[in-house]
């Protein structure tokens, strides 16, 4: 397991891990429907911190990490999501998962609609985009 974490570290650049950590949080907020207000009233937590982490500006202990987790009612390993490790330590990449958990969002409500609405909602994302 050290291994991994030395290659990780040597092929991953530090900002770019709190930034999307930053970005994995803020997404689980949004998704929960809190404001940063809310959320750091959850996880006694100082607003202008929370918000620091959120942009990637703030290194969070992982006291911390798991205070927001649990307030989001969330693994504080889903925050690491973006990370993709290989099993034999060779590799090491850090993914940007916004698009990702967008693309999600959208089919998870999508989902619950029957074909008809379906290419109902294609269309009007396709005319959408045109402009």
């Amino acid at each position: 397991m050290d291994k991994i974490w030395i290659l990780f570290f040597k092929r991953a650049h530090i900002k770019q891990i709190y930034l999307q950590l930053g970005n994995r949080i803020r997404i689980f907020r949004k998704q929960k429907k809190y404001t940063i207000e809310d959320l750091a009233d959850l996880a006694d937590l100082h607003l202008t911190f929370l918000g620091q982490v959120e942009r990637g500006e703030a290194n969070a202990s992982v006291t911390t990490l798991s205070k927001i987790a649990k307030a989001l009612n969330k693994n504080i390993f889903d925050f690491f999501s973006f990370l993709r490790i290989d099993p034999f330590g060779e590799r090491a990449e850090i993914h940007n998962t916004e698009k990702e958990e967008l693309i999600n969002e959208i089919v998870n409500e999508l989902i619950k609609y029957d074909s008809e609405k379906i290419k109902l909602s294609l269309d009007a994302i396709k005319l959408c985009l045109k402009f």
